[in-house]
């Protein structure tokens, strides 16, 4: 049990919890459970040690590592490449002030400007998908104008 769980076992037995009872509050609290080792490869232990972990190894690594999403172009792993590398190409991105935010259609939008640069960033959550007009000076740098549900769309001014 983490940080956090043993600290919710104590608290529940001072509040007059039950042995019993304070181990299932601590265990409600225990971020272990979401973690596991990061899966490298599709080698024994995911890459992630020659040894076996305290924590077990995810069953899906043979097939979810990062040997395996690197070689995916349309990769979450690819895709967080890729903004990163946009972002430390924008110093709109980097340092840039967050103007005209606004919210609807289940799209949030908002500015980031920078010493003259202007980025218009998209957010589509919604279940439908929205097209975005562009102007002839607007270049799109992320995602594409006409945006499915849970997309994204970066527009350079």
């Amino acid at each position: 049990m983490d940080i956090q769980g043993r600290t919710q076992y104590e608290l529940a037995l001072k509040a007059g919890k039950s042995k019993v009872e304070a181990l299932k509050i601590g265990n409600e609290h225990n971020r272990d459970k979401s973690r596991s080792p990061m899966q490298w490869n599709n080698q024994s232990f995911a890459g992630f040690s020659d040894k076996s972990s305290w924590i077990k190894v995810n069953p899906n690594y043979t097939n979810l590592n990062v040997v395996n999403l690197d070689k995916n172009e349309n990769s979450i792993l690819n895709k967080y490449k890729k903004l990163i590398a946009l972002r430390n190409s924008q110093l709109a991105l980097q340092y840039g002030s967050y103007t005209n935010l606004s919210f609807s259609n289940d799209c949030i939008r908002f500015e980031r400007t920078f010493k003259g640069e202007h980025i218009k960033c998209y957010f589509n959550f919604g279940k439908q998908p929205l097209e975005i007009k562009l102007n002839s000076k607007e270049t799109i740098l992320a995602g594409e104008n006409k945006m499915e549900p849970d997309s994204y769309l970066l527009v350079k001014q």
